[in-house]
């Protein structure tokens, strides 16, 4: 999702508009259920640093990411009013960057929220290898952004209701955004990676969705057998069918 820079205040308005609200679950969810104590996360755009004050409050090690100062400014006041200092490191950063910045293998979880729609496709494929060499051994990515549904009265749906929304987020917060993501399968394939859908919302156009390298499916246990529950609601590559 790609934002003309406004304020941090109208991002945040902006994002919840455009989302309905959703993505403020959808970052509750990510901090819950597949963020760990211990752990070291990466987060690629971490805006005004919500998402990575909740994952340092379960004990995580977070490194945020972001391109725009102003961003990061609002994400520094975040952190300092958390008292989470000690375990929030903040760095101007373009995505593009991640690999030539950080040592293979040092992160458990990399994650990004409405950033991947805002880079092309030769973008998006080489910022996800960069990451898949950058994660540890049984490590994940997690990505939550729009996605363009499949099938054509889906697509059809997804434009008639977001049209309106764009529309009305300019009017009330003066930011933007250009398009949603489309067949992140074959992105996620293309990259090394499987990729599985866990949770869905707003008739399947907004996703969050769990990947793993290829080369740690194959020689591990079963998908099955080593995924939790939570993770095995859709995988992306086999089932175009929107979530309820």
């Amino acid at each position: 999702m790609k934002w003309l820079e406004t304020s941090p205040a109208d991002y945040d308005r902006g994002i919840r508009l455009l989302t309905l609200g959703r993505i403020d679950a959808i970052k509750r969810e990510i901090a819950k259920t597949y963020v760990q104590p211990g752990q070291r996360v990466l987060e690629i755009g971490c805006g005004t640093g919500t998402l990575a004050v909740m994952m340092a409050q379960r004990g995580a090690e977070v490194v945020g990411i972001d391109v725009s100062p102003t961003m990061l400014a609002e994400a520094e006041k975040k952190v300092a009013a958390a008292g989470l200092e000690d375990r929030i490191t903040l760095r101007r950063m373009d995505a593009s960057e991640i690999e030539r910045h950080f040592e293979p293998q040092s992160f458990d979880v990399i994650v990004s929220t409405l950033v991947f729609s805002e880079l092309s496709r030769m973008e998006q494929q080489y910022v996800l290898r960069a990451a898949r060499r950058l994660l540890r051994p049984g490590g994940r990515l997690l990505l939550a952004d729009e996605v363009v549904p499949e099938g054509f009265w889906a697509r059809l749906a997804f434009h008639t209701v977001r049209l309106p929304l764009v529309l009305l987020t300019w009017l009330l917060t003066r930011t933007t955004t250009t398009t949603a993501l489309r067949q992140p399968d074959t992105l996620l394939r293309e990259a090394g990676f499987r990729g599985y859908t866990v949770a869905s919302h707003l008739g399947g156009s907004l996703r969050l969705i769990l990947a793993r390298p290829v080369e740690a499916v194959t020689s591990g246990p079963s998908p099955a057998a080593e995924t939790p529950e939570p993770e095995r609601k859709r995988e992306i590559a086999t089932c175009c069918l929107p979530c309820t």
